[in-house]
């Protein structure tokens, strides 16, 4: 009975957060790896923001699930996890920053969603498993070699 209390302390023991007017930033994972899914709330508030480097050269992480609070990853977020799969981004992220997910050479598909409206510089960079994209109307800005070095990126659908 008690791990069943202690379950959501242990999960958000995971993470290293900052809190700003409100609501909070992962600014460091340090969990096993494997299937991680973020948490939507730390300590009542919402979490909004993956911050810059948060998951930096996790290389056991497998997936992530990334919670409907999330607006936005922040550059280096998710590089070089190497045995990132598998990657849910949900529709309220407006911003993918600059090599968010930069060699995550296991990554096989990603799917961006209607809301976002900016992928930043090498956001996608050596993604060397990567075989197919889709980017929605919504985004108005593609950094610079944003999927680069995507040797397998076989299909790539833009919208009007």
């Amino acid at each position: 009975m008690l791990l069943l209390f202690t379950l959501p302390t242990l999960m958000q023991a995971q993470f290293t957060y900052t809190t700003n007017n409100g609501t909070v930033t992962i600014t460091k994972y340090t969990g096993l790896g494997g299937d991680v899914t973020i948490p939507a709330t730390i300590t009542g508030l919402p979490v909004t923001s993956i911050g810059d480097d948060a998951f930096y050269w996790c290389s056991s992480l497998t997936s992530v699930t990334i919670p409907d609070s999330v607006t936005s990853i922040g550059d280096s977020a998710f590089e070089y996890c190497y045995g990132l799969t598998i990657v849910t981004i949900p529709n309220s992220v407006t911003n993918i920053g600059g090599t968010a997910f930069g060699s995550c050479s296991s990554l096989t598909s990603v799917t961006i969603p209607d809301s976002v409206t900016s992928i930043g510089d090498f956001a996608f960079f050596e993604c060397l498993s990567l075989t197919s994209v889709a980017i929605p109307d919504s985004v108005t800005s593609i950094g610079y070699a944003a999927f680069s070095v995507c040797s397998n990126l076989a299909s790539v659908t833009i919208s009007e």
